[in-house]
């Protein structure tokens, strides 16, 4: 009943952004278990690499606790290898509120079997708030392995303070 509230609450109809929504406490963060890569790292110190997306840290300052940062560049992208394929639920994004705060606008989320960057799409980031850091997108059980976060099709920065990937448990409806 408490998942059909929810449910209900943040209008999980279909693919829908919210900054309102509960994680259920059965459900662990699998980016926390998984490989990431990206197609490049900016060069500052302390070093923003892959790694920082998935750290745990939800810090928003990328001067308090560095956050993963690309070069300007054609399509970049970060990439989560969960080393085996999940039904996807929620994707949550912890977004950046110093500088580049607005870096992820047009980011695809794609999900997908393929290490390839070119998998189905869960969602597109738009209207990024640097009041609003986290946002959470509902995927309804996509399958896949890989998720990446892409400016598909453009130049841009890829630049997050953390990326948490939730299956869908048995029972949740999309």
């Amino acid at each position: 009943m408490k998942i059909l509230i929810i449910l209900f609450i943040c209008g999980l109809i279909d693919v829908t952004m919210t900054t309102e929504c509960v994680v259920s406490p059965n459900n662990i963060n699998l980016g926390l278990y998984g490989r990431v890569c990206q197609s490049s790292t900016f060069p500052i110190i302390p070093r923003p690499g892959p790694e920082k997306g998935v750290d745990g840290i939800s810090e928003t300052n990328n001067t308090i606790s560095p956050c993963v940062i690309t070069n300007l560049e054609s399509q970049p992208w970060f990439t989560l290898d969960l080393e085996e394929s999940y039904f996807i639920g929620l994707v949550r994004l912890v977004l950046r509120t110093d500088d580049c705060w607005d870096c992820m606008n047009d980011v695809q989320i794609q999900i997908g079997d393929s290490p390839d960057r070119n998998n189905p799409v869960c969602a597109t980031v738009t209207n990024v708030s640097r009041s609003k850091p986290l946002l959470s997108f509902f995927c309804n059980g996509m399958q896949g392995r890989y998720v990446t976060l892409i400016h598909a099709g453009h130049s841009g920065i890829i630049s997050f303070c953390e990326v948490k990937v939730y299956q869908q448990l048995p029972g949740q409806q999309p």
